[in-house]
């Protein structure tokens, strides 16, 4: 078996007899990211001329000796010319690791907490394989500076670039790697929550496994290590500085991950992850349900976070965290040096059941507008996209977040009777604004923020006589402080998350596009709506890499 992990033809799947030939090796990437990792090239700054410039990382890095990082060799190499890699996982259950001048695989790394699911592989039918989800989620990389003594008994702070990945639908669970030296990589930790056997799994940096069992529901003893709760990894981690007992620290904030909508021990929570110690648990905090809802909750999307390098009106240490919920909620965490550390307060409840369909999977997107900010996300039942009815009720919004960048409990939490709809833009008094989807519309990805525009990739099924034939894909492009929207048919199938670049408009589609737009496979390219001004920009829009 280990064998035909390593590519070779062993259950000779193409029917040849020959099994000591070599197969396709690679498998496939799927809601995997693909990341590129070169030169060490982070700013270092002893002030950059903004109000907050102590807050920011940049200030950091400048007190922390950055420089002497990019310009050392602790890379194994020169970090300021350090070779240049593709990383992505795919469902082989390996992470790779390929030179971008020729391709060339420098290295595969399967992590701890997927050796177990790699058997499921096999199978009794002649000349095949099963295929399973792997490392299918995910993965951030960071400079970040190891300041406290690890577990690993070492005493040495100095920069590391780390990196975090998700299985995603592979497990519950995520690794870490030490990849400075890019040739060499070094595990750091993994964790995995089994809630068959209701076992914790944890490997520390030396490689060594420990297992905590637990009783649902009831607190583990090992508390640093309680992943309990952890469901199916969907959340992508991102990867912070805050303030920890006075003093800075690298952690890893991540949504509870996807339970499948059934099942209420895991997914429900938010984690604070410690980097510099194995991965042990800073904090979990809990998502409260709502008893207006049947849907049985959990946060498999991506955590909005905003901190003092995204926006000058952050003005605090750390991270303010929105994590979107699939009972349609808002919450926001304070994970800042302001107010008290770890409170939460719902801001916004989208009134979602099972019956209207009104699931959050994706991340909110934010900007600063008018000295508010303002966020934009969309609901849908990603694993039932082909369910039409007149029950289902999908909704765009945009909502304002009236108290940052301070932190405030809201009660009760806003919901579209304090928003405008249609041609009635929102006034100084409402919280945002709202688009009913009509014909069991729903969002299939993450909204993007253009300016003054905010698209949403919206799905519509076919009605119930064709139901095994593709929807159609529509752009929606709404003002993104009223709401007014115009929508676009794409082509068939679903439409990826939009990228701007410049005056373009990049997405995927998984069927055909329409005639007379422009596409390449399964990309698209049409140009943005939005034109150049000379008046003065008032948005503030920002992509924080975490």
């Amino acid at each position: 078996f280990i064998n035909f992990i390593r590519g070779d033809d062993v259950y000779d799947e193409d029917g040849d007899n020959n099994t000591a030939e070599s197969r396709h090796k690679l498998a496939d990437i799927y809601h995997a990211n693909v990341n590129v990792v070169g030169s060490v090239e982070g700013t270092a700054s002893a002030n950059d001329g903004s109000e907050n410039y102590d807050k920011k990382d940049s200030y950091y890095r400048y007190q922390k000796g950055y420089d002497n990082f990019k310009t050392g060799n602790s890379c194994g190499e020169s970090c300021s010319s350090r070779t240049e890699v593709v990383i992505a996982g795919s469902n082989g259950g390996i992470l790779h690791a390929f030179k971008t001048s020729d391709g060339e695989e420098l290295w595969g790394y399967i992590p701890p907490n997927i050796i177990r699911k790699l058997k499921t592989m096999i199978t009794s039918k002649a000349n095949a394989s099963n295929p399973i989800y792997g490392i299918d989620g995910s993965a951030t990389i960071k400079d970040i500076y190891f300041d406290d003594t690890p577990n690993d008994g070492t005493d040495n702070p100095r920069w590391r670039t780390v990196l975090l990945s998700a299985l995603g639908p592979g497990g519950h669970g995520y690794f870490a790697l030490d990849i400075t030296n890019i040739k060499s990589p070094k595990h750091l930790f993994a964790i995995e929550n089994d809630p068959f056997d209701n076992v914790v799994r944890h490997w520390n940096s030396l490689e060594q496994k420990r297992e905590f069992s637990y009783t649902p529901g009831t607190p583990m003893i090992e508390e640093d290590f309680d992943y309990q709760k952890l469901g199916e990894a969907w959340s992508a981690p991102r990867i912070i500085r805050i303030k920890h007992n006075g003093n800075d620290k690298w952690v890893a904030v991540i949504g509870g991950g996807f339970n499948g909508a059934t099942n209420p021990n895991y997914g429900s929570a938010v984690y604070v992850i410690d980097l510099e110690n194995d991965g042990e648990i800073l904090k979990r905090i809990d998502i409260d349900d709502t008893s207006a809802s049947n849907i049985v909750n959990s946060i498999p999307s991506d955590l909005a976070v905003i901190t003092a390098n995204g926006t000058e009106k952050a003005n605090y240490n750390g991270a303010m965290i929105y994590a979107a919920d699939l009972e349609g909620k808002i919450t926001k965490i304070n994970l800042t040096d302001r107010g008290t550390m770890y409170q939460k307060t719902t801001i916004f409840n989208a009134e979602s059941t099972n019956e209207n369909g009104r699931y959050i999977y994706t991340k909110p997107d934010a900007t600063i507008k008018d000295s508010n900010l303002w966020l934009y996300f969309g609901t849908g039942d990603l694993q039932k996209l082909q369910t039409r009815n007149s029950n289902v009720a999908n909704r765009l919004y945009g909502i304002k977040d009236e108290h940052f960048p301070d932190f405030q409990l809201i009660n009760p939490p806003g919901d579209v009777s304090k928003c405008k709809t249609g041609a009635n833009c929102p006034g100084t008094n409402d919280l945002g604004w709202y688009i009913n989807l009509n014909k069991s519309r729903k969002v299939t990805a993450e909204p993007t923020i253009d300016k003054y525009l905010v698209y949403f990739p919206v799905y519509e099924p076919k009605p119930a006589a064709n139901i095994c034939d593709s929807g159609d894909a529509i752009l929606y492009s709404a003002s993104s402080t009223c709401g007014t929207a115009t929508q676009r048919k794409l082509g068939k199938g679903v439409l990826s998350k939009v990228i701007v670049h410049d005056d373009t408009l990049i997405m995927g589609i998984s069927g055909e596009a329409e005639k007379g737009i422009e596409s390449k496979d399964n990309l698209i390219t049409i140009k943005s709506t939005q034109k150049s001004s000379s008046q003065k920009i008032t948005d503030e829009v920002w992509k924080e890499n975490f």
